[in-house]
């Protein structure tokens, strides 16, 4: 998990997330699906590719995208990524590399409660994931 581009904040829209990156000498990038395959056009989630390419649509870099709170990989932060964190703190489920940066809310090299409660509270619009 060391080529990421993490601490993007969730239902971010690939359009408003790559007018924000500046490609040196005409390069652009896209974001494609967790396999490198598809060109995905909505929301960025957990998981999916940014890839960097030149001017030519030549693959220079390929960063794992990490949407903060998103477990789940679809660029929200819902109850299903409150029970997947749940799950793997009970060790029912293990999250790992960029799913479990995504749970890492805190940045404290793993997850924990108050990551589970920040979860929590954002599902029950308390207060927002940021």
């Amino acid at each position: 998990t060391s080529d990421i581009i993490k601490n993007i904040l969730k239902q971010t829209n690939v359009s408003d997330f790559v007018d924000n990156i500046e490609i040196k000498d005409n390069g652009k990038v896209k974001i494609y699906d967790t396999t490198g395959t598809t060109e995905i056009t909505g929301n960025v989630g957990t998981g999916m590719i940014a890839r960097v390419l030149n001017e030519y649509d030549y693959n220079l870099l390929d960063l794992d995208v990490v949407v903060k709170g998103d477990v789940s990989g679809d660029g929200k932060i819902s109850i299903t990524d409150l029970v997947k964190v749940k799950r793997h703190l009970a060790e029912e489920e293990n999250l790992t590399g960029v799913y479990e940066v995504a749970g890492n809310i805190t940045d404290t090299g793993e997850i924990g409660i108050t990551d589970l409660v920040k979860i929590a509270r954002d599902v029950a619009k308390i207060e927002e994931v940021k």
